[in-house]
């Protein structure tokens, strides 16, 4: 008869372990405070899906030179400074 009592006792410390043994081994979230900054901003380096703070700076940077360009470009067209007058004497190449 000694053989039931065993099963049953191995059966109950196993379930005991088994609700209540890895609780205590796992991260702690409530009091670690790195994880929740990390929880907060996963990837705090980038500002969009795949550019850092720098990379969104230097795009701007060029967008801005390239419309100002853009401008200087237009003004030249509309005040027709683009091109040399058609009604000189010597020939023009345009």
């Amino acid at each position: 008869m000694p053989r039931p009592r065993a099963t049953l006792s191995v059966l109950s410390l196993i379930a005991v372990v088994g609700l209540s043994g890895c609780s205590m081994l796992g991260p702690r979230t409530s009091h670690d405070p790195d994880a929740s900054r990390i929880r907060k901003n996963p990837s705090p380096e980038l500002h969009t899906l795949h550019e850092t703070p720098h990379d969104v700076q230097n795009v701007i940077a060029i967008m801005q030179n390239e419309n100002a360009r853009m401008r200087n470009q237009d003004a030249q067209r509309v005040l027709m400074l683009d091109r040399p007058s058609r009604l000189t004497r010597e020939p023009v190449p345009w």
